[in-house]
């Protein structure tokens, strides 16, 4: 709505906040970010859907003609960062004018996008260096958590949300006035409502199944998916 015809939409279909990052423009790359997100993230996705709908993505990236103005939207959360630099590099050797939309804050009137009201900022040859610098420094990493703070991706431990996923836990249970098992979802659904960034709920959820595998938390059910098992603190964890 807010671009003049004739226009082109690509989406892009990966969360880049986690998971793997290394040579992610390449099949190899591709392979091993798959591997780890089949072993990991319960999406629901079929993997083979999910994995060519990421080549698909990268294709039509790469096939954008040299003469055509490029407009990527990106926000300030942690999902839209990455895959802002992302883009930039897989376009690192196109000359096409590139413009950046800001989408935060923008107004709704009368149920509709205000096209007067984006931000739209060309990118200069400096800016696109200094992302394209920092998807490079991001896939060299072997970190699988990102998190977007003051204006920055920060690499995170694996394990970075495991304490505030069992703080929360057993808070719950204290207003239950005992230890029962809880839906994952609805937990999960609870636990993002108090965070002020919001991550992926499937990281959250595969840490939830490991904590499951550690030990420190109980199930009940089969975990096909969020709503289909129940958790609860393991009765060795204390409550305080």
């Amino acid at each position: 709505m807010a671009l003049a015809p004739p226009k082109y939409v690509i989406g892009f279909p990966e969360d880049l906040s986690i998971g793997p990052l290394w040579k992610l423009d390449e099949e190899r790359g591709q392979a091993c970010r798959q591997k780890w997100l089949m072993e990991n993230s319960n999406d629901e996705v079929d993997n083979f859907v999910g994995h060519n709908k990421l080549k698909e993505a990268i294709r039509e990236i790469r096939d954008i003609p040299s003469h055509l103005p490029i407009y990527i939207w990106c926000g300030d959360n942690i999902e839209e960062q990455c895959g802002l630099r992302f883009f930039l590099y897989l376009l690192r050797d196109q000359h096409n004018e590139i413009f950046l939309i800001h989408t935060n804050g923008q107004q709704v009137i009368e149920r509709q996008w205000n096209p007067n009201l984006y931000e739209k900022k060309r990118l200069s040859v400096k800016e696109r260096l200094k992302f394209l610098q920092q998807w490079e420094g991001l896939a060299e990493s072997t970190a699988v958590l990102r998190q977007w703070e003051q204006q920055h991706i920060q690499e995170v431990s694996e394990n970075f949300y495991d304490s505030l996923i069992v703080k929360r836990l057993k808070e719950m249970h204290q207003e239950q006035g005992h230890v029962d098992f809880i839906q994952t979802g609805t937990f999960l659904l609870e636990l993002l409502a108090r965070m002020d960034e919001s991550p992926n709920i499937f990281y959250l959820e595969y840490r939830i199944r490991y904590l499951i595998y550690n030990g420190t938390l109980a199930l009940k059910g089969i975990p096909k998916s969020m709503w289909d098992y129940y958790v609860k603190i393991c009765q060795k964890t204390s409550l305080v």
